[in-house]
């Protein structure tokens, strides 16, 4: 990549030059927008230095904005590698799209490293990474002693390598990070557990916790949340699967929902998944994602190997229609997957036409129009290597994060 860019280089400083009255003249810098902002951020970072009219230019609020339209999703892979049940090292893998392979890439994974154990990551929104780290304190209270669950939660920038912390606490979870495009602005979605459930409240990544405002609050309790899926937007809103606490509490209700946060009038709702003949049985496996800027749902039969795709339609009568059904090995070994909770399998949009489906311990890449299913080559070979899958941008228009003085450091820099 950086062969090329230096090609580039000297290419438009030729066309740039003049000798007397001949030469090509300056090279328009409309062009070179256009040609520099299809490159992803960490290249772009490097055309920089290569002159200083390259700086001025790639740093522009103009050329930000379009890089950002045009900027790449880039799906990274994290594997633990385990020995006698205790994790201690990290390797990370990115898709390459072309190749139709995945390549080893370096990550300064030490830079968000936590006392006591191994941060993982969670899920990603723009070009932010959320990085999740639980562990158990022993506290004093009246004499005894006893574990809570303390979360850590880290906010990195693989392309600018900034990080910030977000609040830990020990009645709150935070469910992930998500552009709130009303406000123009990152917040957060965070679970506050209650006697009787979770409730769900938004906060600004952006605000110091010192001063935390907080945005919205659900008017409901959900018992509990899909730990796979990681919140996604579409438009303005943001959607998540969840189950509700009661009957009472929702107009509509089935045992699998999908949670929905409505960020022009910053109010919850709830609505049914697609399949409506909910008969009190707990339907998990159940996954939502964007694919060609649309929500889809994907139902998960591993005793069948088959994966259901609707996508939604029409968001304001809730109206979807079915995608596809796909036909995928069925798993062995299914009972030894609680070891990974509801990690088994997730989906991500890499193309107009195409899923890349990470199924149990198998990859696939799916074309939806050719109706193909390609198995890729992973690293990793049994469930204690604990893969997690990840989709951020190599976008440049991102918020700065600072580290907020006020809270002791929890991890080395």
């Amino acid at each position: 990549m950086m062969v090329m860019i230096q090609c580039i280089a000297w290419i438009f400083h030729l066309l740039r030059s003049r000798f007397g009255d001949k030469g090509f003249g300056y090279f328009p810098d409309e062009i070179l927008i256009d040609i520099l902002s299809r490159l992803p951020a960490d290249a772009i970072l490097q055309c920089r230095k290569a002159c200083r009219h390259w700086n001025t230019l790639t740093s522009s609020n103009h050329f930000i904005a379009v890089q950002n339209e045009r900027a790449p999703s880039v799906l990274m892979l994290q594997c633990h590698l385990s020995l006698h049940g205790s994790l201690h090292k990290r390797n990370y893998y990115v898709y390459d799209s072309l190749g139709k392979k995945l390549r080893k890439i370096s990550l300064e994974s030490s830079r968000f490293q936590l006392d006591g154990g191994i941060p993982c990551l969670y899920g990603a929104c723009g070009p932010l990474l959320h990085i999740k780290h639980l562990r158990r304190t022993l506290v004093s209270y009246n004499g005894r002693y006893y574990a809570p669950k303390y979360e850590h939660n880290i906010v990195f920038n693989p392309i600018t390598r900034q990080l910030a912390p977000m609040k830990k606490g020990l009645n709150h979870y935070v469910s992930g990070i998500f552009f709130n495009e009303s406000r123009n602005e990152y917040n957060y979605l965070r679970a506050h557990h209650e006697k009787r459930g979770f409730r769900f409240r938004v906060y600004s990544l952006a605000a110091s916790r010192a001063d935390e405002e907080e945005i919205a609050c659900a008017p409901f309790l959900c018992r509990s949340y899909a730990f796979t899926n990681y919140p996604v937007t579409v438009g303005k809103v943001l959607y998540l699967m969840v189950i509700p606490a009661k009957r009472d509490d929702i107009r509509h209700y089935c045992i699998q929902s999908v949670l929905i946060f409505d960020t022009d009038s910053e109010t919850f709702g709830i609505l049914p998944h697609p399949e409506f003949e909910c008969r009190g049985v707990c339907r998990m496996g159940m996954y939502l994602f964007v694919h060609d800027g649309h929500l889809c749902l994907c139902r998960r039969n591993h005793k069948l190997g088959l994966l259901g795709i609707c996508v939604l339609e029409d968001h304001a009568n809730w109206e979807w229609v079915q995608l596809a059904v796909i036909s995928l090995p069925i798993p062995k070994g299914i009972r030894m997957w609680g070891v990974l909770g509801d990690f088994d399998f997730m989906i991500f949009s890499v193309g107009k036409d195409e899923l890349l489906v990470s199924w149990f311990l198998l990859l696939f890449l799916v074309n939806l129009k050719d109706d193909t299913v390609t198995k890729i080559k992973t690293p990793y070979s049994n469930i204690y290597h604990y893969p997690r899958w990840v989709a951020y941008r190599s976008t440049l228009a991102a918020p700065r994060l600072v580290w907020d003085q006020t809270e002791p450091l929890s991890f080395t820099l």
